[in-house]
């Protein structure tokens, strides 16, 4: 479950592997909400394309599990240290 919140309007937003249940919601063309749930090995995500100028904070909240270990950023798919983070200018 999370969210990134944005000062400018989201270019693209694509579902990766959604399943059943899975919930994306994008009808905020400045805020993406998300609450999946994922079993097992399978990966639940999505990408999403914002202007390069646009500041973007993330905020992921899971069930006893440290978010900080499951999010990858960008093409390189860096690991990140703490949540919430802003992801500007990366």
């Amino acid at each position: 479950t999370g969210s990134i919140v944005s000062d400018q309007n989201w270019f693209q937003v694509i579902p990766a592997t959604l399943e059943p249940g899975d919930i994306l919601d994008t009808s905020n063309p400045k805020e993406v909400h998300y609450d999946f749930t994922v079993d097992g090995n399978d990966v639940d995500g999505f990408d999403f394309l914002f202007p390069l100028e646009a500041t973007q904070d993330v905020d992921l909240k899971g069930p006893g599990v440290d978010p900080v270990q499951w999010i990858r950023v960008g093409e390189e798919r860096w690991q990140i240290n703490q949540v919430p983070f802003s992801i500007s200018g990366w």
